[in-house]
């Protein structure tokens, strides 16, 4: 579905002043007097994690709107004592799922290079940016799983791992 910029539907639309016209459409979702019964469904349960844009007609730039819960838990456990969004560095914000741990490892590989240096991070080199932070996290990723699984570094492993290591895990 197309929305029009605010600007763009007001000016196709007869509406008084004062009175924002949003207000006055009809709801296309009809109500109810009654409360509706909840449906349960035999599937795993999963939290909310989501961003948008706001076009708001008395604003000069669209803003984003965040929403999330704070449930984390593990396979024991769990509770609503988590905020999902984190800085992420350079004024951006930074959403999360998953492993909170892992995932705060993440935000701060971001708040890091996205914060050096007062570098100004605009639409054209966001892209580049967040590739690179990707492949820090990766990296670090992979020199932990090498090193807990073989006690070397990654780099050792890469030099070396051809003539330590058996072939079936090289």
């Amino acid at each position: 579905m197309l929305i029009p910029h605010p600007q763009q539907w007001l000016a196709t639309q007869a509406y008084k002043p004062g009175v924002r016209p949003h207000l006055r459409r009809p709801s296309p979702i009809p109500s109810r007097s009654q409360p509706v019964e909840q449906l349960r469904y035999a599937v795993q349960t999963m939290t909310v994690c989501i961003a948008g844009i706001c076009y708001d007609g008395g604003c000069k730039s669209p803003a984003f709107v965040v929403c999330s819960d704070q449930r984390i838990g593990s396979d024991d456990s769990g509770g609503d004592v988590c905020r999902k969004i984190d800085h992420a560095g350079g004024g951006w914000l930074a959403m999360f799922a998953g492993t909170t741990a892992r995932a705060r490892d993440s935000i701060a590989v971001y708040r890091k290079r996205l914060g050096d240096d007062g570098k100004i991070i605009t639409q054209f080199n966001i892209e580049p940016e967040l590739k690179a932070c990707a492949r820090i996290q990766k990296r670090r990723l992979i020199e932990e799983l090498v090193q807990t699984r073989f006690g070397f570094s990654y780099k050792y492993v890469l030099e070396h791992g051809k003539n330590l290591l058996p072939d079936d895990v090289y």
